[in-house]
């Protein structure tokens, strides 16, 4: 009884800390000041070292939030907790140089559990989309050489408090449902600076959306054996449009500071709810398979689509496309019955390809990338995954703002008995 209050105690704990970072942006992309900003990859450990597969992925020691009947493969009596941590170390290429920033914080916290034989679920709260850029732009014009100087910065996201549940229908085919709470907040904010002979002349407008809505969505998973050493996995996911509660605001404030004088005139241009009204996240749907091999190799693949065509804003449609990414990956454990550490150790490989819903002259933004991965066992049952991701993303063409992402991403899948209740003679 001890060991599951001190394991309670620990998860609220980290979710406590969770949610006071879960804040801080890991977007440094000025293509996040667009729509809802940058799109998360939302797999978890296991997820992350194989191109980000997700539908047909089950196991037993781990969650996958990607399709919610996956679930079923939990064991029985285990209850899972997992945290996932990353760091990113994001390169801009411009005309003007490279530009590099590093950031790191929690991203994901879960847990997994049953409920009965036949009934597994999951709670979890993830990101879905970031938002974070700081951009400033200098111009010069005249013979007196004034300038103007503009800087633009935002921040924010999409997050999903979500609660997942698996039916085991039939011996080879699970069903399941997601039900998340989503919400979020976006800040972008625009400053100009004008300076001349007289004044220095600073306006600034500061746009916010606070949103919330319930969103659902539903996922199926055939694991069947084929013969003595081979076992097949289809999975399929179906989510519905989510149409977000919106509240806009807007602030906007005009400084001058005159050279002759000590004081600045401020004033308030506008400040106030401006429009309430809905932002939709689109409906998406994504397939795969995979083909485990004697207990020791498994080859998956993925599609995934999400409909950003039809997706509007305050009513309107906006020029998105729909996000298209199709993702392989392999994993690899030498030998599972081994009492050597190293044929224990699970090793994975992936790579990705996507099209962003982002459209710039005409051409969506591509994104490409590949990924190494790890899962160390321990002997109390917890599982660390680390996985290494690059993804280059530019638009078709045109290299003069090209983006670089280097990630490590590290997953700790902690298991415990705590349904178990032991008999005594």
């Amino acid at each position: 009884m001890l060991r599951k209050i001190r394991i309670v105690i620990f998860v609220l704990v980290i979710g406590c800390i969770s949610v006071n970072l879960y804040g801080q942006n890991s977007s440094s992309s000025p293509y996040s000041m667009f729509g809802v900003g940058d799109i998360t990859n939302n797999g978890f450990g296991r997820s992350h070292g194989m191109g980000n597969v997700g539908s047909p992925l089950m196991s037993h020691n781990g969650v996958n939030p990607l399709n919610p009947a996956s679930y079923i493969g939990l064991l029985p009596y285990t209850f899972i907790f997992e945290v996932g941590l990353s760091g990113n170390n994001f390169i801009l290429k411009t005309p003007q140089g490279d530009v590099s920033k590093f950031d790191a914080n929690i991203r994901y916290i879960a847990t997994g559990f049953p409920i009965t034989k036949w009934w597994k679920a999951g709670v979890g709260l993830r990101p879905i989309s970031d938002i974070g850029y700081d951009i400033k732009q200098e111009i010069t014009f005249g013979l007196d050489s004034n300038t103007v100087v503009n800087s633009y910065n935002g921040k924010g996201g999409v997050n999903s408090f979500y609660f997942d549940n698996s039916f085991g229908v039939l011996k080879s085919l699970s069903l399941g449902f997601k039900l998340a709470y989503v919400f979020g907040s976006v800040e972008r904010t625009g400053v100009s600076v004008s300076n001349n002979d007289l004044s220095v002349n600073t306006i600034t407008s500061t746009d916010s959306k606070v949103f919330n809505a319930l969103s659902l969505g539903f996922g199926a998973h055939l694991h069947k054996p084929i013969g003595d050493k081979l076992l097949l996995n289809i999975g399929a996911t179906y989510n519905l449009k989510t149409n977000l509660a919106t509240d806009y605001e807007k602030f906007i404030t005009s400084e001058t500071q005159k050279w002759y004088t000590t004081g600045a005139l401020i004033d308030t241009l506008a400040y106030g709810l401006v429009q309430e009204g809905t932002m939709t996240l689109p409906h998406s749907f994504s397939f795969g398979s995979s083909i485990q091999f004697n207990q020791k190799l498994e080859l998956a693949f993925d599609y995934q689509l999400e409909k950003w065509s039809e997706s509007k804003f305050f009513g309107e449609l906006q020029n998105f496309k729909d996000n298209r990414r199709i993702c392989f990956g392999l994993e690899y454990i030498p030998d599972y019955n081994s009492v050597k550490y190293f044929k224990l150790i699970k090793y994975r490989l992936g790579f990705s390809n996507s099209d962003s819903y982002l459209v710039f002259n005409n051409q969506q933004l591509k994104q490409v990338g590949g990924s190494l991965g790890f899962d160390f066992p321990l002997r109390s049952g917890t599982h660390i995954n680390v996985a290494f991701i690059y993804n280059k993303r530019k638009i078709p063409g045109d290299d003069r703002l090209s983006e670089n992402f280097f990630q490590i991403h590290l997953n700790f899948s902690l298991l415990a008995n705590m349904f178990y209740r032991g008999k005594f003679e």
